[in-house]
């Protein structure tokens, strides 16, 4: 049965923030009750006080969603996009941007220290609001044909499970490849899942993994319906 499934959404929820409470609990209640219980979540922003990172912050609108989604007994997992907090370091460090895109592991030391103590303040914030449990995502669909994203992926991802955070990636690689490794819930598109036969086998060696198997399907956002 599903009692025991994820089945998350891609909510499009900077809609919201342009929506009043009603229309959105509209939609919360419909997720519910078509058996939707994973949504993406606000990362929020790290609080800076006298030009040192000191904890965490959400706004008032952070909260508010929150607050909504709570209400209607969602619980997640949530899936929390990271992918913005690289341009805030430089701007933070006063660096060109372009120095962040490259090899995580040639950035200056203390921007890798701080990106980490970055993803422990927030998970200590997200725990302290009682909201459930973050799941970090910051590389999506990484390949090996992507500039920079095979190294951005293998960094990224390793420090935020010593930063005690669960993770989330569209990786089409199993866990035996560098790809498919540091992934607590590995969402797997119909790429390599060709076949029953195929899918099975991807299954048993993401559970032995001791990872979550996901799978993501097609959709669509604002804008491409009609």
């Amino acid at each position: 049965g599903l009692s025991n499934r994820s089945i998350g959404i891609y909510p499009d929820d900077g809609r919201w923030k342009q929506l009043n409470d009603d229309n959105i609990l509209k939609e919360l209640k419909d997720f519910k009750q078509h058996g939707i219980n994973q949504l993406f979540a606000p990362s929020g922003r790290p609080l800076v006080r006298n030009n040192e990172i000191t904890g965490w912050t959400f706004d008032k609108k952070d909260m508010r969603l929150m607050y909504l989604i709570m209400g209607q007994n969602i619980r997640g997992s949530f899936i929390v996009q990271f992918s913005w907090l690289d341009k805030w370091l430089a701007d933070f460090f006063k660096i060109p941007n372009a120095e962040l895109k490259k090899d995580p592991v040639l950035w200056p030391l203390e921007v890798k220290e701080t990106y980490k103590k970055c993803l422990i303040f927030f998970k200590m914030e997200f725990d302290k609001n009682g909201w459930g449990e973050a799941v970090f995502h910051a590389v999506d669909e990484p390949g090996y044909w992507k500039k920079g994203s095979p190294e951005h992926f293998m960094w990224k991802y390793k420090t935020a499970v010593d930063a005690g955070l669960k993770t989330y990636s569209t990786s089409s690689y199993p866990p035996s490849d560098p790809l498919g490794k540091s992934i607590s819930y590995h969402t797997y598109g119909r790429s390599i899942l060709i076949n029953p036969e195929r899918t099975n086998f991807v299954r048993d060696q993401t559970h032995k993994a001791n990872q979550t198997f996901w799978y993501y399907a097609t959709g669509s956002y604002s804008g491409q319906i009609g």
